[in-house]
C-alpha cells in the first residue's frame, strides 16, 4: 500500500504590525502642530490691554444685533479647543493607521495641520479684530508661509518607520518645521 502523502497546512500570514503614525517624527510633528493651536494664547496675552471685554463674533442673531464673546472665550477657550480637536485628529489618523495602514498623504497633512491653520487664522483674527488692528497682510504673510512650511516640513517627516527618510530628507524637514514655526511666532509677536 503507498504511503499517504499528509497534506501541510501552513499557517496564515500574520497580519502586519502597526506602524506608529508618522514613524520617528510624529511626536515632533504632533508637538509642533499643538504649538501652533497654542499661539493665539500669546497673541491674546500680549494685546490683552486692547481688547474689549466682549468681542464682536461677526455673526449677527436673529434679533439683528452682533453676537458676542467674552474676551476669555476667545484668548484662551478657542485656542484650546483648536489643541483638543487636532489631538482628536491625530488619534483618528492614528486609529485608521492601525486599522487599514496610513492614510493617503493629503488626508494625514488635512488632519495634522487643519486645526494648527484654523487656530493661526481664525484664532489669531478673533484676536487681531478684537483689538483693533485687523487680519493685514504683516500678519498674514508670515503666517501663511509658515503654515506652507510646517505643510512641506511634515510632507517630508511624515513616513512610516518602514520608509524613514535619509539624513538629508529629515535634516530638510527638521530646517523647514523650524522655519514654519519661527514665521508663525513672528507674525504672533510682530503683527
Amino acid at each position: 500500500m503507498p504511503k499517504k502523502k499528509s497534506k501541510r497546512r501552513t499557517p496564515p500570514p500574520a497580519p502586519p504590525t502597526p506602524q506608529s503614525l508618522s514613524g520617528p517624527n510624529g511626536k515632533l510633528l504632533l508637538a509642533a502642530a499643538l504649538a501652533i493651536c497654542a499661539l493665539p494664547i500669546l497673541l491674546g496675552l500680549r494685546l490683552w490691554s486692547s481688547l474689549p471685554e466682549q468681542i464682536p463674533s461677526g455673526f449677527t442673531g436673529p434679533s439683528g444685533i452682533e453676537d458676542t464673546i467674552s474676551r476669555w472665550v476667545v484668548v484662551f477657550g478657542f485656542p484650546v479647543l483648536m489643541c483638543v480637536m487636532d489631538l482628536v485628529a491625530y488619534w483618528e489618523l492614528s486609529v485608521a493607521n492601525r486599522r487599514k495602514g496610513p492614510p493617503a498623504i493629503p488626508m494625514r497633512l488635512l488632519g495634522r495641520w487643519g486645526f494648527p491653520a484654523m487656530s493661526a487664522v481664525f484664532c489669531a483674527g478673533m484676536i487681531l479684530e478684537g483689538a483693533g488692528k485687523g487680519l493685514t497682510p504683516p500678519y498674514l504673510l508670515p503666517a501663511v508661509s509658515g503654515l506652507l512650511l510646517l505643510v512641506l516640513a511634515s510632507y517630508i517627516l511624515d513616513t512610516p518607520a518602514s520608509d524613514a527618510p535619509i539624513a538629508s530628507q529629515a535634516a530638510t524637514g527638521k530646517l523647514s518645521l523650524a522655519a514654519g514655526l519661527l514665521a508663525i511666532i513672528a507674525a504672533i509677536f510682530f503683527a
